[in-house]
């Protein structure tokens, strides 16, 4: 699966994990089992204020849009962050959030 965050300013929590082709999002589990390869599923379709952008499969991997929430002192990393390939079922790290 892979994340693209999308950050914003927001104090909102946000806690992420994988299993398979499904998301949970703060306890909420999302399941992309069903979206075929060179499918969309369009962000509207999705019950989340987390999803930021359409789902999507390519070459097999689920790809999703997360909006990052961060606080108005978050470091660079949190700022800027990079995509996040979630290879394995577990937490997925968020970018840190330091201050500048």
């Amino acid at each position: 699966m892979l994340i693209t965050f999308h950050p914003q300013r927001s104090d909102k929590k946000l806690v992420l994990s994988k299993t398979g082709d499904a998301l949970c999002i703060n306890g909420e589990t999302f399941d992309f089992a069903d979206v075929p390869e060179g499918g969309m599923l369009p962000a509207t379709a999705i019950k989340s204020e987390f999803i930021g952008g359409p789902v999507t499969r390519e070459d097999g991997t689920i790809r999703v849009h997360i909006l990052l929430p961060h606080p108005a002192s978050a470091g660079e990393a949190c700022r800027f962050p990079k995509k996040f390939m979630a290879s394995k079922d577990g937490a997925i790290p968020l970018p840190e959030q330091g201050g500048k």
